[in-house]
């Protein structure tokens, strides 16, 4: 199986009578498929459907739809004056000359004000024309998403081989730890020989005694269980790469699970070295951690 990233990016130039429009696509981590639109106003329909063409392809992330529109230059654009609202300004004006000393208003000052010019295309009440545009841009869109899928799908194949990477990391450190613990009850036996010795010299403990107290603390330190528990988390999480579907939070809830026995063989760890190496896969387990954040 192919694992598909939830980053992404593609660009797409549509071309409708001799105007450029542009459709970018951005998609980023997210515990949830968040859809996020920029479309001019008066694209509601199309927004409809690019929305429904995207929940076919993407399940998780956070996905901005940019839609760029032509330049004000290349539209053939007639231009009106809105006087109503050309009047109201005047009155602004008028009222703050009465509380301010301010010049009157220019005319180039007055045409500057956002909304007094409307610039309308020529084409923008011809209906066969918006429908055909919005046929043209969602020809667009589609071939955007196909492009997006593509570098998704890229980045799913090399995060594909940095998980294996390390799920070779870890069952490493997890041999290197089962060596330790297979050494752990005659050490045990030993170090508490040594830290009772004082005691011996002053007074009578029998062997037996002495053995059912070692017996006690290994038990209380025996991290075997642990170890058996990664090792079953290595292979879910190769059993899971070779499923179709969307696996990133099954492998996220594995994450949690190899982060927890660790802890818990770290809690319970009295030597050195095996402290050493539950160290060592916490932090290949948070680099894990970080890469599944990645995948959809």
């Amino acid at each position: 199986m192919t694992l598909i990233s939830m980053t992404g990016f593609a660009r797409e130039e549509v071309v409708h009578h001799q105007q450029n429009w542009v459709w970018e696509l951005r998609s980023v981590n997210g515990k949830q498929l968040d859809i996020k639109f920029r479309l001019p106003a008066g694209f509601d329909d199309l927004e409809i459907k690019t929305r429904t063409e995207l929940l076919n392809q993407c399940k998780r992330g956070t996905v901005i739809i940019t839609l760029t529109p032509p330049t004000k230059n290349n539209f053939k654009s007639a231009v009106s004056i809105n006087y109503e609202f050309l009047d109201r300004v005047i009155e602004f004006y008028k009222e703050i000359q009465q509380k301010i000393p301010v010049d009157p208003p220019r005319l180039d000052g007055l045409l500057s004000v956002r909304g007094v010019l409307e610039f309308k295309d020529s084409l923008d009440d011809n209906l066969d024309y918006q429908e055909d545009l919005q046929r043209t841009l969602l020809e667009g869109f589609k071939k955007a998403l196909s492009s997006l899928i593509v570098m998704k799908k890229q980045e799913g194949e090399y995060l594909h081989k940095v998980i294996l990477g390390f799920m070779v990391k870890i069952q490493d450190l997890v041999s290197q730890a089962s060596n330790l613990a297979a050494l752990q009850p005659p050490q045990r036996y030993e170090k508490l020989k040594q830290m009772l010795a004082p005691l011996l010299e002053l007074s009578t403990i029998s062997e037996e005694r002495l053995a059912q107290e070692a017996a006690f603390l290994t038990l209380k330190c025996d991290v075997r269980e642990e170890l058996d528990r990664l090792s079953s988390h290595i292979k879910a999480v190769e059993n899971l790469l070779q499923e179709e579907g969307n696996i990133g939070r099954k492998l996220d809830f594995l994450c949690q699970e190899f982060m927890r026995e660790t802890n818990t063989m770290n809690a319970k760890s009295a030597d050195m070295a095996l402290t050493k190496i539950t160290l060592e896969l916490k932090g290949t387990i948070e680099q894990f951690r970080e890469q599944v954040q990645n995948i959809e």
